[in-house]
């Protein structure tokens, strides 16, 4: 089968959407199936444009994978504030619509699969696939008009217009997946039917991500810090969905327990923010790293005694932290929000002494480090692991996930 896939991230970029749909395409492929994907250049989420081996709107080959990606010009803003962050996206939106509809006279899709963000290329999705006459799949990681609406990127008035569009563009799809239950309930809201919609959470590679004793003295000299320390993590992209304010406000309250470190790697948008921060709270415990590369990330995970994964009020119902399925399977102890036990209730349950959940307050973000802290975070978690391999294991998920998209009914 022919499958074209419409998403703005895709490989080399290491964090966010990127790495799943890069899975998504590889497994098709490995499946049999021919894929031809379109996106724009790796920039996430240093949020600008970095080396690859494709010219922007180049067409590149791998004769192995058999994977075709074409690159389509995306405008970059240095500083992605609401409405930049909006002209981006929808550059996107404009930019791939000759390129998918020339691909597709050529490549004559029998099935179009459009990732989210950004839903600005839906409507090129939408048409393409009438041309084709293909049946048509949106995978959803985030509601980006419900997002937007909470974070306050398009004001009031942008917010309502978002919804009525992004709502109107959802349900024009054939098949719609998301990442869990509450954001299925966000999509019911807004008029999507059971019969179109699918829940098919962020994966991970069980073979990739595994406990490794070695990790911890690795993670240490990497950051600089004393063998013996304990190490709360934060790792990944620092944005607005992020509550990494209280991870600072966390660790100006340890500031007196010098073996206790708050590691944050990454970059982002907000992470010049932080770094001033630390800087004026005077804060001693907290390091800031990069953004770990594709070989050393597995390799660096499971050395944190703590991953910091609280996400700001409101946030679960349109989204849900990547890191969780890479965390758990290093068998990594997992401080997250509250609303984790809505949005992933058998993960929870089956890793119930891995996971520490709190609300945003200051208060009850420390109660929960506690909790964690109380165990003996020196060895993998076992419940961790298993939960993982069960409900996030990559073979599981992505076989569920092509049948649904072979037949166009639920499995």
């Amino acid at each position: 089968m022919r499958i074209l896939i419409i998403g703005l991230n895709y490989s080399p970029e290491l964090v966010g959407v990127g790495p799943y749909t890069t899975d998504l395409a590889q497994f098709l492929n490995q499946r049999g199936h021919h894929v031809h994907v379109l996106a724009g250049p790796p920039y996430y989420p240093q949020w600008r444009r970095t080396p690859h081996t494709d010219l922007p709107d180049a067409t590149s080959h791998n004769a192995k994978a058999s994977i075709h990606v074409t690159r389509c010009p995306v405008w970059i803003p240095r500083t992605p504030s609401g409405a930049r962050r909006l002209l981006h996206l929808t550059s996107f939106g404009l930019s791939v619509l000759p390129v998918a509809l020339a691909v597709s006279r050529r490549f004559r899709p029998d099935r179009v699969l459009a990732i989210a963000p950004t839903l600005t290329s839906a409507p090129t999705a939408l048409l393409v696939a009438q041309m084709v006459h293909a049946p048509t799949w949106l995978h959803l990681h985030d509601l980006e008009w419900h997002l937007a609406s909470r974070l306050g990127f398009l004001g009031q008035t942008g917010g309502r217009w978002a919804a009525t569009i992004g709502s109107r563009l959802v349900r024009a799809f054939d098949g719609i997946s998301t990442l869990s239950a509450p954001m299925a309930a966000t999509l019911a809201h807004h008029g999507v039917t059971v019969a179109q919609h699918h829940i098919f959470p962020n994966w991970v590679d069980m073979d990739q991500f595994r406990p490794d004793p070695a990790a911890r003295l690795r993670l240490r000299q990497r950051l600089g810090l004393a063998p013996q320390s304990l190490v709360v993590l934060f790792c990944g992209s620092m944005g607005a969905k992020q509550h990494l304010p209280g991870l600072i406000h966390l660790a100006a309250r340890y500031r007196d327990q010098p073996l206790l470190q708050f590691a944050l790697c990454g970059d982002g948008p907000i992470k010049q923010q932080l770094e001033s921060t630390v800087q004026a709270m005077g804060l001693r415990n907290v390091v800031f790293g990069p953004l770990f590369s594709a070989e050393e990330f597995p390799g660096m995970l499971p050395g944190a005694d703590v991953h910091y994964a609280v996400q700001n009020s409101g946030v679960a119902t349109a989204c849900l932290p990547s890191k969780i399925g890479p965390i758990l399977a290093c068998g990594g102890r997992l401080l997250a929000s509250s609303e984790l036990a809505t949005a992933a209730p058998d993960l929870v349950q089956n890793a119930e002494d891995a996971i520490s959940l709190a609300h945003t307050s200051h208060d009850d973000i420390a109660c929960a480090l506690n909790r964690i802290l109380a165990q003996d975070t020196t060895s993998p978690s076992d419940s961790a692991r298993f939960a993982a391999n069960r409900l996030l294991s990559k073979d599981v998920v992505l076989k569920k996930f092509e049948e649904a998209l072979m037949k166009g009914v639920n499995v």
